[in-house]
């Protein structure tokens, strides 16, 4: 318990009364780490503002220790240490109480401890700025139960900031079927026990609709359309082009089909430059789907940068989620980026190596023709004629390679995204490059609560493959081609499907009851989880819970209307919530 200014409560233990230390100051800052986005285009002037994402918070504590001795200083840094550091806790985050808010809880753990400090000549007492981090940056007030006495529920939560209640139910009678949602947006919900859809003659419905199938084998006008200028700001240019496999299509090889070289278009350009198509729009756009594409993508000299970039599109022909894989600079290791969202309200899902092979740094050169002075001579011969030439001399340029490598470099993926509202669940997969089969996971069920602002709907996508300028590629002045010629790498797609889903999609289960009356079903917004508490024991339901569910969160000061189903003359419901500051 806080009992006075000078003191702060870290798990439990009290700063002054258990480890007899002065807190001197504590500087909270008024939000969080502030990181800004934005988007170049060519030849515009300016950017596309995407947005400020709020990161930490961390909190600079000045304490001070008194002490008589050395003796005394030491086993009070001692104490410190074994209070503040917690060495086997990956990930870890523990309660804090600060004197000026004693009613609110914030987490986080010190990850700074400096050395202590005599605060002068000829005294023991020292100080030192501790350092307290905090993933979450919200405070949060002791826990509240609320009883829900109509339905729907009008409820302002106390707070300014997110907060996830967690709901329970004690049924009256056996349900097949539950859930809540939030009356401001149909979108905000949590549906368990879902049943299949019949058709007029009692026949179960096929609600996930095949809407695309293409293997991506063939150029033909009425699948694939190559274009010359992209419908949405990406970083570089369109130029080269396509040509169609036996099972994808990629960057054409040039300049015959034998050839290791690929025609990405000047590779003289200073930046990312290559071919764009876009597959035919869907007729009607789909806010629920379930998508399958695979990309390919190869990495075959030790410096070259290449990339294999998909777009999705909406309606409206602008992006709404991208998937790369690319190759970093200066021989570093290629890397997998994911986002979904409309490009002002994009959400990064993954950017990352696999399976690195960090190697050691080292120097090297390239060497480039460089065109030096005129010069004028006098040739042999009986004429002796003056002739007039231009010297051309071999530069060597130095450069770092960080000989970096991992599975990234040379693979094929599978990237499968089931989406409903604006729940998604996401796989992406290892491909057996020679026998195409589906391997292990490398994001396996991850799911993905999108924000109002980065929801979408989907009409089709885009493949954008490209290579970016290296040394090598500048111009040699002579033969007026690349100084040196190299794979500028192998980038395809392949295995193109979406489904839509209708009515919350296919399920095998026939209806069944789920939870039988004296029951309590669970909803847990803060775990993303289901359950159901029957006698003494608890079981998982979310098995038995839509995939388009959202779990929503309620907002701090701002009051909200929740239905739930069964209401309240089939269930007694009730909620816990801790109110949060930002």
């Amino acid at each position: 318990m806080i009992t006075g200014q000078g003191e702060f409560i870290f798990d439990g233990i009290n700063s002054r009364t258990d480890l007899n230390i002065v807190t001197a100051q504590i500087s909270k800052p008024i939000s969080p780490e502030i990181t800004n986005s934005s988007q170049p285009v060519p030849a515009r002037y300016g950017v596309i503002n995407l947005g400020n994402s709020y990161g930490a918070k961390t909190v600079n504590i000045t304490i001070t220790v008194m002490a008589n001795t050395r003796e005394e200083l030491a086993e009070k840094s001692h104490n410190l240490a074994n209070a503040f550091i917690r060495p086997n806790d990956e990930g870890a985050v523990y309660s804090m109480i600060f004197p000026d808010e004693p009613d609110v809880e914030y987490y986080g753990i010190f990850t700074e401890i400096p050395e202590l400090t005599p605060v002068q000549k000829g005294v023991w007492d020292s100080t030192t700025t501790l350092k307290f981090y905090m993933p979450d940056p919200r405070g949060y007030m002791p826990q509240q139960t609320v009883k829900v006495t109509e339905n729907p529920f009008e409820f302002t939560p106390d707070g300014t900031g997110e907060t996830a209640p967690v709901y329970r139910l004690t049924l009256h009678k056996d349900v097949n079927e539950m859930g809540m949602t939030l009356s401001s947006d149909d979108n905000e919900y949590v549906d368990i026990g879902m049943d299949q859809s019949v058709d007029d003659d009692g026949n179960v419905a096929d609600n996930e609709p095949l809407m695309v199938s293409d293997p991506c084998n063939t150029l033909s006008q009425t699948s694939w359309v190559a274009v010359t200028s992209a419908p949405f700001p990406i970083s570089g240019i369109i130029a080269g082009s396509f040509m169609s496999n036996a099972e994808s299509i990629s960057v054409k090889r040039s300049p015959n089909n034998t050839s290791v070289m690929y025609d990405y278009g000047d590779v003289s350009y200073n930046g990312w430059t290559g071919p764009m198509m876009v597959h035919q729009s869907l007729t009607n756009t789909l806010n629920d789907f379930d998508h399958v594409f695979r990309m390919h993508h190869e990495k075959n000299y030790y410096r070259g940068m290449s990339k294999s970039e998909v777009y999705w599109m909406n309606g409206d022909q602008k992006s709404v989620a991208r998937f790369l894989i690319q190759d970093q600079q200066q021989g570093d290791a290629t890397k997998l980026y994911i986002y979904f969202g409309p490009s002002n309200h994009e959400k990064k899902i993954y950017a990352g190596t696999l399976e690195l092979k960090n190697k050691k740094n080292k120097k090297d050169t390239v060497t480039v023709t460089k065109k030096g002075k005129k010069v004028t001579y006098t040739g042999k011969g009986k004429k002796r004629k003056k002739k007039t030439t231009t010297i051309y001399y071999p530069k060597k340029i130095k450069i770092t390679d960080y000989e970096n490598t991992d599975y990234y470099n040379k693979c094929e993926l599978q990237f499968h995204t089931r989406k409903i509202g604006r729940r998604i669940v996401l796989d992406v997969n290892k491909v057996d490059i020679k026998t195409g089969k589906t391997g292990s996971y490398i994001i396996k069920h991850k799911v993905i609560n999108l924000p109002a602002d980065s929801n979408f709907n989907y009409s089709t996508m885009a493949y954008h493959p490209a290579k970016h300028n290296i040394t090598e590629d500048s111009t040699n002045p002579k033969t007026n081609k690349p100084n040196k010629l190299y794979n500028y790498g192998w980038n395809s797609i392949s295995s193109y499907t979406v489904h839509a889903i209708n009515n919350g999609g296919n399920t095998k289960a026939v209806p069944h009851v789920i939870a039988h009356k004296d029951d309590q079903i669970v909803i847990d917004c803060e775990e993303n989880q289901t359950y159901l508490i029957s006698g003494a024991s608890v079981t998982s339901l979310n098995k038995e819970t839509s995939w388009g569910s959202t779990f929503p969160l309620l907002q701090g000061g701002k009051t909200e209307k929740i239905g739930f189903s069964p209401g309240i003359e089939d269930a007694d419901i009730e909620f816990d919530y801790r109110p949060t500051y930002r």
